[in-house]
């Protein structure tokens, strides 16, 4: 079974409304490790993060969870700053409407990359 379809990013992986990262291929050891990293039992959440719901109090975490799949899939690098030009090369359909979220996420992530990952994810349909 493939769990690409249940992925942003992820994440966003994904910034795009016909959300290309889906047809890749995410291995579920990627997955589970994400998971593991941040604090989430990977029994729980077998296919990943992208569509479930969090308690509260595991937001942040689920931002990091976001973070770590991009860095997983060179979508962010080890410092937390986007891989523009991977993003700009996977999702080369429409640069204009990955251009409006990397703006925006930038601004609004500055220094946390757990939130420039969530803002990613959240701005897949700008």
């Amino acid at each position: 079974m493939k769990t690409a379809a249940f992925l942003l990013v992820v994440c966003f992986v994904a910034v795009f409304a016909e959300d290309p990262i889906k047809d890749q291929a995410v291995s579920k050891d990627l997955i589970k490790a994400c998971l593991t990293e941040n604090g989430f039992d990977a029994a729980q959440y077998p296919a990943g993060l992208r569509n479930a719901k969090v308690p509260e109090n595991m937001e942040q975490k689920r931002n990091c969870y976001y973070a770590c799949m991009m860095k997983k899939m060179n979508l962010m690098k080890t410092d937390g700053a986007l891989n523009e030009e991977n993003l700009r090369s996977k999702f080369s359909t429409n640069l204009e409407t990955l251009n409006k979220a990397i703006d925006t996420c930038k601004a609004q992530g500055q220094n946390d990359f757990c939130k420039l990952a969530s803002c990613m994810m959240a701005n897949r349909e700008i």
